[in-house]
């Protein structure tokens, strides 16, 4: 069998595999509007999927050649390929030679139809519709923990080591309360590089937990230290933050005296 050109993943697939057997020629890559972050809806962390209906926020154009030794081996591949294309929600999309380090999130649209050809590669073209048109970096990055020790307490976020990408990113801010009191209420969570300010007007009893998911704008608490979760929206007031790329981001955190800021999140590009 020949092989040359680049590969692709689908879904955490590996599509120059033997059970495919695809060869990727080309990339088109088509922005077509800027992300609407205050309509994302999002099921998963860092994820990027708007509700409503599918609006193409960027498209990918792939071209591509299917190789197979006969023209049943050549079938099976195109269907093996359709059914695992045959998907209605977003998954991930890598091209690890032409964009290492990176994946969108997106689906097909339409099907593989290609011919085969006796001894020849059989070129065929896919376009994926991404919902959100940010590339997303493959490793999560986990800032080290921030201790809380007064009320307010201001911390700079990648002190040493500028948050990097080249958009906003949405991050996790997980906040765990350490004190022997409940802390005050508000909790505030201010970025005030961003000038992004978001208030939980709740309570944290001793050892609780509260968790802000930027990206699927969801608010959560946990009194078993993150063992179980239950959402708490009804006190959310403000905009989740997110953080600046390319600069040192400085957070001012109100509430918990005594405590714990993690925080995690993915590079993004445009």
């Amino acid at each position: 069998m020949p092989s040359s050109g680049a590969s692709m993943h689908f879904d955490g697939v590996d599509l120059s595999g033997s059970d495919y057997n695809v060869i990727v020629t080309r990339v088109d890559l088509t922005l077509r509007a800027a992300p609407r972050v205050d309509s994302q809806g999002l099921p998963h962390r860092h994820g990027g999927v708007t509700h409503g209906s599918l609006t193409d926020l960027r498209t990918i154009g792939v071209t591509a050649a299917l190789w197979g030794d006969t023209g049943a081996e050549f079938e099976a591949r195109v269907d093996a390929l359709n059914a695992l294309l045959a998907v209605d929600s977003d998954r991930s999309i890598r091209f690890d030679k032409r964009f290492p380090g990176r994946y969108w999130m997106g689906r097909p649209r339409g099907r593989v139809n290609a011919q085969y050809r006796a001894g020849l590669f059989s070129e065929f073209t896919l376009e994926f519709i991404c919902s959100d048109p940010r590339a997303f970096d493959v490793d999560e990055r986990t800032a080290p923990d921030f201790a809380i020790e007064s009320d307010p307490e201001v911390l700079t976020v990648e002190e040493y080591d500028p948050v990097g990408g080249s958009t906003p990113t949405d991050p996790v801010w997980q906040l765990k309360n350490d004190d022997i009191y409940d802390s005050a209420s508000p909790v505030v969570v201010d970025n005030q590089t961003t000038e992004q300010r978001l208030q939980w007007g709740g309570t944290l009893a001793p050892g609780d937990m509260l968790e802000l998911d930027t990206a699927r704008m969801l608010a959560r608490v946990s009194g078993d230290d993150g063992a179980t979760w239950s959402i708490s929206m009804s006190a959310v007031i403000g905009e989740f933050p997110q953080l600046r790329h390319g600069v040192q981001n400085t957070v001012q955190l109100e509430g918990i005296a005594d405590g714990t800021l993690s925080l995690v999140y993915r590079a993004r590009y445009l």
